[in-house]
């Protein structure tokens, strides 16, 4: 009896799993795309899921559709298209750890259907909006702080390492920008930085890391490589898969 119990559950967690991986999500369209679902036409497909009695309806343009198994496809055939036409052409296709950031970008879409806010830093007391990130790995030769400081007065960015201070400034107007050469020669390591203002709360430490040159050139060439995957979009979405991968792998580039 036992086993058998078991072997429902098992039966029913692989039902529940491939079902999930079954679902279709439209991430975005171009040209003249509708969604047919019931008596309503949907124009904005962007965000929405294909339910099983959707029908899409492609008239001239393309629609790109994305599951949770790091699938996606782009159907830039003019037609009718219901779920199970879509959903064969998508077990043709070769999941990608790249479509992954697809997924993350259409559950913004989704829980807002607006304009996603695109991610700038973190927001922290006193009125600061800083960046970069917290714990962010620096690829880039340069980094650039930018604070947006709304009680207007005097701050100081300080730099630490091993606490011990390696730089600090006054920096004039809301940011600046320094050489990866400039913090302590651009030996790999941890950093930790703040920024103080006068009569301010303690200032939040972060911290960023400066890596060796090995692990730089393969986070660099790993970058590059799925970039490449979002060039077919257009600004808008590269902007938004790009600020995805970025903040999700928590780098600075």
């Amino acid at each position: 009896m036992k086993l058998y119990i078991l072997s429902v559950l098992l039966f029913c967690s692989f039902v529940v799993n491939a079902q999930s991986n079954q679902e279709l999500l439209f991430f975005n369209s171009n040209g003249y795309v509708q969604l047919v679902r019931e008596d309503t036409i949907i124009k904005n497909i962007q965000g929405e899921k294909f339910l099983q009695n959707d029908l899409l309806r492609i008239i001239s343009g393309d629609a790109t559709i994305i599951n949770l198994n790091n699938k996606r496809v782009t159907i830039e055939k003019s037609g009718n298209y219901n779920y199970n036409d879509v959903l064969a052409l998508m077990q043709h296709t070769e999941s990608s750890l790249s479509n992954k950031y697809f997924v993350y970008v259409w559950d913004k879409m989704s829980d807002h259907k607006k304009n996603i806010n695109k991610p700038g830093g973190v927001i922290r007391g006193d009125g600061f909006i800083t960046f970069p990130m917290d714990s962010v790995i620096i690829l880039s030769d340069t980094v650039r702080f930018c604070i947006n400081n709304e009680s207007g007065g005097d701050y100081q960015l300080i730099i630490k390492s091993d606490n011990h201070n390696i730089i600090k400034q006054n920096p004039i107007g809301e940011n600046i920008t320094l050489n990866i050469r400039d913090i302590n020669e651009g030996k790999p390591g941890k950093y930790y930085w703040e920024i103080k203002i006068p009569f301010g709360k303690p200032p939040a430490k972060k911290y960023f890391i400066i890596p060796n040159e090995k692990t730089k050139n393969e986070m660099l060439a790993e970058y590059k490589k799925n970039i490449s995957e979002f060039s077919s979009f257009n600004i808008e979405m590269r902007e938004l898969l790009t600020k995805e991968y970025i903040t999700q792998n928590k780098i600075y580039f």
